[in-house]
């Protein structure tokens, strides 16, 4: 066990030698002897740290024992026992104020003495390690991240670590009341509550509450951490919104896709029947019949698009565009679908806003955006559409995810009409949810959501009762404008053939229109709605094909696969592929959606059998 070292500072040569005896006898180390206070400072940097130092009150130098006390205390903090031969009322105030250890009258009792001492020693072995743990405490509470406070009885704030001034803001707060401090509004088991920090925001605490234990004087006594949780309900939020708006994409890829082959053979036929000069010159009031049948099939694929919308086969061609471009285009469109009440406010920024996205998707959010404010304002009132490019410094959090730091173009639609109540505004991006009383389908927001959702953008709404409503869209900046590929138009060549083509389409009805609309355009078809009968059919054909028309996903096989395999039998085959929907491939040269308009069908063939 290491000796306890003692500094002894004693004018008095006999009385020093005499205490070094004696401590040296009981076993403790001298770490040296002055006989002044200059020779106690002088160079005390170079000398082993003592643990304690006996100095007698009336030293000779500049200081005395009381005053060289206190710079002890102040610059090294090296406990002190007095000895003294004064015992005066006066004398001992004064050596009250210096905080010794001891106070030892001469002439001292030699067990007393030591018995001091090494009370002295066990203190300061007390105090070194209550301060290790106040240090560890200390340490441990900073580097906590939620708000740790400690209350008195009365409720009245005696601690409170770094972390809890992120949400009070700097200050001292000791000694007030939590309640006063940190006003909650409770939930009802008060173990939740919201608070509004220092800077206006409103953050959802979690309070854990426990009492300390021990004597009588801590009774009471309460620790409190609060957890701000705020970012974890939204995160569960989001992710409760991710996993419905997948279920809803697979729901609604799953109608569209039937209802879609639905659509191609209503279609198909419609188009057959107009085709049939015979028919329609005996019956000539069936013409119109029959168009009309086409005009509501129209409507009706317009309606599955919006479905597609939350799909993961939805299919978009996207290709960077000018925003700004894109809106100064809609203006005209927009002035004729807002009452002449309502005001229309266009604020386009100078700076480039390049964005990658389907150009028809990004009308279709902008006029969705602009028929809800619309329809949101009850008499006059206005919508304001602008643009601007932000700098995101740091991650965001919006109501469609995590936005991460870059350069972003933003688009605000910003309207002064009702509002949307708080209640509501989660669901609002739901499929058929309105809030129109039944004037609307419930297909405009979530459209908008879907689409931006694909096309790698973010969506954030600002929202309350009687102050209207703030969409704000969020887009990754491009460096250039590229231009898309051909929009398809009908080709003037003729669209005849005597090709062989392949068909393999699992419904038996909307392979049968395809297979008419080919022979009815002169082609040797042939049909099947197995892809197993398809490469037996090809590897019996001693005459290849020279074009598949095939399903994109034909059960246990894909269309792409189907094609390769194939191929082997026919090296110079061509293939068009067909689905409901689709995510864009740039492989696939030649693919048409259902449902499609059979011209458009026919032409896409001869193109495809004319093509290198």
């Amino acid at each position: 066990m290491t000796k306890k070292s003692i500094l002894i500072v004693e004018d008095e040569a006999i009385v020093s030698l005499d205490l070094s005896m004696l401590l040296e006898n009981a076993g403790y180390e001298i770490n040296r002897v002055c006989q002044s206070s200059d020779d106690l400072f002088l160079d005390f940097e170079k000398y082993p740290r003592p643990d304690l130092i006996l100095m007698d009150i009336n030293i000779k130098g500049i200081l005395d024992g009381l005053d060289s006390s206190l710079k002890i205390k102040e610059l090294y903090d090296i406990p002190v026992i007095f000895l003294t031969a004064y015992a005066d009322k006066i004398t001992l105030e004064k050596a009250k104020n210096s905080y010794p250890y001891g106070y030892i009258i001469k002439p001292y009792d030699k067990r007393r003495l030591l018995v001091i001492i090494e009370m002295a020693l066990n203190i300061i072995d007390l105090e070194e390690k209550l301060k290790e743990r106040e240090a560890l405490f200390v340490s441990t509470f900073d580097s906590i991240d939620d708000a740790v406070i400690i209350c008195d009885k009365e409720n009245i704030i005696k601690y409170m670590n770094p972390a809890s001034h992120k949400l009070t803001g700097p200050g001292d707060f000791a000694n007030r009341l939590f309640d006063e401090v940190f006003p909650l509004d409770y939930s009802v088991n008060r173990q939740r509550g919201d608070f509004r920090d220092f800077e206006g925001n409103i953050r959802t605490l979690e309070i854990k509450q426990t009492f300390l234990r021990g004597n009588l004087r801590n009774q009471g006594t309460s620790v409190r951490i609060l957890s701000d949780i705020t970012l974890q309900l939204y995160l569960e939020t989001q992710l409760r919104e991710s996993h419905k708006m997948e279920a809803v994409g697979r729901l609604a890829g799953g109608v569209a896709h039937d209802f879609n082959n639905l659509l191609t053979v209503i279609m198909g036929y419609c188009s057959l029947i107009l085709d049939n000069t015979a028919l329609m010159d005996a019956e000539p009031s069936l013409e119109n019949d029959i168009k009309g049948i086409q005009q509501t099939s129209k409507k009706a694929v317009k309606l599955t698009k919006q479905l597609l919308t939350f799909s993961e086969n939805q299919v978009h061609n996207p290709r960077n565009i000018d925003l700004n471009s894109i809106i100064i285009d809609l203006e005209r469109i927009f002035d004729r679908m807002v009452p002449d009440l309502i005001e229309l406010e266009i604020g386009l920024t100078g700076s480039d806003t390049i964005i990658s996205i389907d150009p028809v998707q990004m009308e279709q959010i902008l006029i969705n955006l602009v028929v809800n404010s619309r329809d949101a304002i009850i008499g006059s009132g206005k919508i304001k559409i602008s643009t601007e490019v932000v700098q995101i410094d740091r991650k965001t959090f919006l109501r469609s995810g995590e936005l991460p730091a870059g350069i972003y173009v933003k688009i605000s639609v910003e309207d002064n009409g009702s509002g949307i109540p708080a209640e509501i505004q989660s669901m609002i991006f739901e499929p058929f949810f309105s809030t129109k009383g039944g004037k609307g389908i419930g297909l405009g927001l979530s459209t908008v959501y879907g689409i931006i959702q694909h096309s790698g953008g973010y969506i954030d709404l600002k929202s309350s009762v009687g102050s209207g409503t703030v969409f704000d869209l969020y887009f990754a900046r491009q460096e250039s404008v590229n231009p898309g590929k051909s929009d398809g138009k009908r080709s003037a060549v003729n669209d005849l053939g005597n090709e062989s083509v392949l068909v393999v389409e699992e419904d038996d009805f909307v392979r049968s229109i395809m297979v008419r609309i080919l022979r009815n355009k002169k082609y040797n078809v042939t049909d099947t709605g197995y892809a197993g009968e398809a490469l037996l059919l090809c590897e019996k054909r001693n005459r290849p094909f020279d074009l598949l028309v095939t399903d994109l996903f034909m059960p246990l096989i894909s269309g792409e696969e189907l094609s390769e395999r194939i191929s082997i039998f026919s090296p110079s085959l061509k293939t068009i592929f067909t689905s409901t929907a689709h995510v864009g491939n740039s492989k696939l040269d030649h693919f048409i959606q259902k449902p499609f308009d059979p011209d458009d069908f026919s032409v896409l063939v001869r193109k495809c059998l004319d093509s290198n």
